[in-house]
């Protein structure tokens, strides 16, 4: 009776699995089938320098996470990596900050999304940028839990405000800006990884600088997109001199702050050196001067169209005037009158002298008025060699400039800017 018994359920238990593998066979076409799931992340960055005329990121709001370190987990414990699939470096398109996710018999599902303070971006992959706390040595990340999502589904990452996500919000779409739109220039070639430290500049505090590879952008600088850029133009041209054989470090004398109370500067920060009491309006060597101008005009660069001839820059200095402080880079009066060092500075000869706001200038017309238009690449590369074939010193600038630019055919565009902005001296 007992062997009858089992005998019955034997015979149910195969009808029972026949019946399943019928089903199974039903449903193995959906099963095969790989889910697509396609997650488009965006850095959050708070700044207090958007809106004042410029065309670029023109509000706090979100930024596009170009080419940000990304993986990608089941939502389920132990939360499985699905992406980046094995060999495939963790970055999201450097274009549009997306990826895609493919889950084999799954047509629903929510995702675990781990999104670092990094991006790699470049022509060739090649350059790394990441944000890093002051007290860690390593970028951080945050993990965002999506809501179900459809096979064929676009998904929204948003990563939560923070000051890390403004550094790797604003340093890569500087970055990016300009490698991108340089068609005719080479760019970086070399493989960079740029550190941009949430901290003051060593030894100066409430000072941002940018020893090569790393950007130390002071705690008051975090919120201002124009600062950060500056400092990252500093990194993007040093990286430049390295990749062309030169020495990373190209030092530019400072030191001088002269020419009367319309162009001098006293940096109000405590414990500031006076190698740091320089800004846009200081009557400085013209080394300083294009230094400084070169990394403003790199900002500038960043967040305005070439479609148009005036251009804005949000100045991260002068505060107690205006903030932040306005400059058509175009033309005066608005952030001081053309040719500032001409028409304000006195009590010192201008030989060998200029203004960091007039070397802005004359770099944004050099780069953008009608005519032979010398891209990025080619105005790094005029530098470099302006600096190393001619050494220029604390008061050369000017002529070894003219110099480089007269070796490419361009000399008489860079005397007319020069002249109309008035730097040639």
């Amino acid at each position: 009776m007992v062997d009858a018994i089992a005998s019955r359920r034997l015979r149910g238990a195969r009808g029972w699995l026949a019946a399943a593998a019928l089903l199974l066979c039903w449903v193995s076409p959906t099963l095969a089938r790989a889910g697509t799931f396609k997650l488009c992340l965006l850095y959050h960055a708070t700044t207090v320098d958007s809106g004042t005329g410029e065309d670029y990121y023109t509000s706090t709001n979100w930024w596009r996470a170009r080419g940000a370190k990304v993986e990608v987990y089941d939502s389920l414990w132990p939360y499985a990596k699905l992406w980046p699939p094995a060999g495939q470096d963790p970055y999201a398109g450097a274009g549009d900050g997306c990826v895609t996710v493919s889950i084999p018999g799954v047509d629903q599902t929510q995702l675990r999304v781990r999104m670092y303070m990094e991006t790699r971006l470049g022509r060739s992959d090649n350059i790394t940028i990441q944000a890093i706390d002051a007290d860690q040595t390593e970028p951080g990340y945050v993990t965002i839990l999506t809501s179900t999502m459809s096979s064929g589904d676009t998904r929204w990452i948003y990563g939560p405000s923070s000051q890390l996500s403004n550094l790797v919000a604003i340093a890569s779409f500087a970055f990016y800006w300009w490698d991108t739109h340089d068609p005719s220039g080479q760019g970086l070639t070399g493989s960079h990884t740029f550190k941009i430290r949430n901290e003051d500049c060593p030894g100066y505090p409430g000072n941002s600088c940018a020893p090569f590879p790393t950007a130390y952008i002071a705690p008051g600088h975090n919120p201002r997109k124009f600062a950060i850029a500056h400092e990252v133009g500093h990194l993007v041209y040093q990286a430049y001199r390295v990749d062309e054989g030169s020495s990373a470090s190209y030092s530019f004398d400072c030191s001088s702050n002269v020419g009367g109370p319309a162009c001098t500067y006293a940096d109000p920060t405590p414990g500031s050196p006076e190698a740091l009491e320089h800004a846009l309006h200081s009557m400085e060597w013209g080394s300083c001067a294009l230094g400084e101008g070169f990394a403003h005009f790199f900002a500038t660069d960043a967040f305005n169209s070439h479609g148009q001839s005036g251009a804005i820059f949000g100045y991260y200095k002068y505060l107690d005037q205006q903030d932040p402080y306005i400059v058509n880079v175009e033309n005066g009066p608005t952030g001081g009158v053309t040719a500032y060092m001409e028409n304000m500075c006195v009590g010192t000869p201008f030989d060998g002298r200029g203004t960091e706001l007039d070397w802005l200038r004359t770099f944004w017309d050099y780069h953008t008025n009608p005519g032979s238009q010398p891209g990025h690449t080619l105005i790094m590369d005029e530098m470099r060699r302006a600096h190393d074939d001619d050494g220029f010193g604390s008061s050369a600038a000017y002529q070894t400039m003219r110099t480089a630019a007269g070796a490419d055919g361009l000399k008489a565009r860079w005397d007319e800017m020069g002249q109309w902005n008035g730097i040639d001296y």
